[in-house]
């Protein structure tokens, strides 16, 4: 490659018959040549089986997301799905069920419960979704935004990234992917504070709860597409999520209630 700028570069690799190859954080200097060399691997394989109820579900879309970059699979009749020649590297690995939209049921959301797997070069990975149990609860009203949403995460997870202005576009990236790694599962929380979550494995987990005052029916798409870059990034500030609660649970073999703590009462003059 030549007329390249100094600077740092990505750099990324394909072959049909390799695993994707990424890297990041290459020095490009000015004046010389800048040797690289790119080693192909094989890579490894992912693959399980969707069911819910107990029965196998097909025509669900199941997303792996990491080193790889983002590679995706459907089910089968019998539930079952494989993607080969991943890169190694651990995965978020997210199923997508849209088939009550697909029906028609406008007000049906998918379901958005996350595993995580680690491919090393010549294995074979197993993952499965249709067991775990429920979580419900209620978000108190006082945390409550135009659009709230939970997360599930495992324990060490990172923050969830929220500001945009002067942050470095691929470190924010490696961030959300860092912290997509440790998501568990997500939720909608609807008008009433309540939500649910399914096919959660017990462990150790963190309960994280964002809000925020955007409401994007508020905009029309016109508007939106032809507003300054400062008006957005304006917008971006303000109506930015934030994080108003935290609560760390211990998912056992039977559903749950997540509880969050009552505020605490404000001191008397």
């Amino acid at each position: 490659m030549t007329g390249l700028k100094p600077g740092t570069y990505t750099l990324k690799a394909k072959h049909a018959d390799f695993a994707p190859f990424f890297a990041k954080d290459i020095d490009v200097a000015s004046a010389q040549a800048t040797p690289y060399r790119i080693t192909l691997g094989k890579g490894g394989a992912a693959r399980g089986q969707f069911l819910v109820d107990g029965k196998p579900k097909g025509n669900v879309t199941v997303q792996f997301m990491g080193p790889g970059g983002m590679q995706m699979a459907t089910t089968d009749s019998e539930g079952r799905f494989e993607v080969k020649g991943m890169a190694t590297g651990t995965y978020m690995v997210m199923p997508m069920d849209f088939s009550g939209m697909s029906e028609g049921n406008v007000e049906e959301k998918p379901d958005f419960n996350f595993k995580s797997v680690t491919i090393t070069e010549g294995g074979d990975a197993v993952v499965h979704f249709g067991g775990g149990v429920a979580l419900t609860g209620s978000v108190p009203a006082e945390h409550l935004g135009k659009m709230t949403m939970l997360y599930l995460v495992r324990k060490g997870a990172p923050d969830m990234p929220t500001a945009f202005e002067g942050m470095d576009p691929m470190s924010m990236m490696d961030t959300g992917m860092q912290m997509m790694q440790y998501m568990a599962g997500m939720a909608e929380v609807k008008d009433d504070g309540s939500f649910n979550l399914t096919g959660v494995d017990p462990g150790e987990y963190e309960v994280r709860v964002y809000a925020s005052d955007f409401d994007i029916s508020e905009i029309e798409s016109v508007d939106f597409l032809n507003m300054p870059i400062e008006e957005m990034q304006e917008r971006s500030r303000q109506f930015a999520p934030k994080e108003v609660l935290r609560q760390p649970i211990t998912v056992g073999d039977s559903p749950m209630t997540v509880e969050f703590p009552a505020p605490k009462a404000e001191a008397g003059p």
